[in-house]
């Protein structure tokens, strides 16, 4: 059963160093909460939480992903979580641009986005890059893959470099990296035959396309 501390049980002596436990046994020790500069969390208001891990920690709500990410790395969250590139809440469809059809749009963007991200990730370029994604666009482009003409769809590639998420600057991959990550996607998805690659900075574009 989870323990529930309030700010005016906590002994005297406690100071900052008084803790609570969720029911995974996770200690927070509120000493180093309070290092992180969170202006929505108070130690009144944490301690009247309930650290329920099927739940969301209401004075976290309005954290940052930076404070977000801090928080996770006291907790202990292995770093492949705690440094995962942030993904759209409305869901994956908002990267197909156009109406979401039964065309096998999602599967293809599914497709194109991970040997995007793959090979980021092969080049040793994840963690330099604040997000990176595919986005499904809603024309088609003649192309020639093997000795046949084709009429495929056309993928743009996104990646960004931020503080916050508020501002950001598109990331400069090298031509030979945009070379090899085209040719690999033109290579394995059948259904793409052309690549472009996204440099709107935010302002005056934002990091989606929708």
């Amino acid at each position: 059963m989870s323990s529930i501390a309030t700010a005016d049980s906590i002994p005297p002596h406690a100071g900052l160093e008084a803790h609570t436990r969720s029911r995974t046994g996770t200690t927070l020790c509120t000493s180093a909460l309070s290092r992180l500069s969170l202006p929505c969390l108070s130690l009144t208001s944490f301690f009247h939480c309930r650290l329920n891990p099927a739940s969301s920690l209401a004075p976290l709500a309005r954290a940052t992903l930076p404070q977000v990410r801090a928080i996770g790395r006291l907790l202990g969250v292995p770093d492949q979580f705690i440094k995962r590139h942030p993904f759209p809440g409305p869901g994956l469809a908002v990267r197909v641009l156009g109406d979401v059809t039964e065309e096998g749009k999602l599967d293809t963007l599914r497709e194109v986005d991970e040997i995007y991200i793959n090979t980021i990730k092969e080049y040793g370029l994840y963690d330099e890059i604040w997000q990176a994604f595919a986005v499904f666009l809603p024309v088609k482009a003649v192309g020639v893959q093997g000795d046949q003409r084709t009429h495929s769809h056309v993928v743009a590639l996104r990646a960004v470099t931020s503080g916050d998420g508020m501002t950001a600057d598109w990331y400069s991959f090298t031509p030979a990296f945009l070379r090899d990550v085209s040719n690999r996607i033109c290579n394995k998805v059948r259904s793409v035959n052309r690549v472009v690659y996204d440099i709107t900075s935010k302002p005056p574009g934002t990091i989606e396309w929708e």
